[in-house]
């Protein structure tokens, strides 16, 4: 898959304790990321989350916060 022309798009799943699905600190999420930039034939799409109608986590803590990650939005 290293040279497909079409690489898989890989959303990361944000979750919160106790939801179903999804990575649950931001240094998992930055760690998949850099996993997924890494691998032949995928390429990061961005971040998804649902988790009802949850808007804080734990002490006051934002769901997602932004994250100075380097990216390259060039095409794959």
């Amino acid at each position: 898959m290293e040279d497909a022309p079409n690489p898989w798009r890989v959303l990361i799943d944000i979750g919160t304790d106790g939801g179903r699905t999804g990575v649950r600190e931001p240094a998992q999420a930055v760690e998949l990321a850099a996993a997924v930039e890494a691998a032949p034939g995928l390429r990061l799409a961005g971040v998804a989350g649902y988790e009802g109608d949850v808007t804080r986590v734990g002490r006051g803590r934002p769901l997602c916060q932004p994250h100075p990650v380097a990216h390259d939005d060039s095409p794959a």
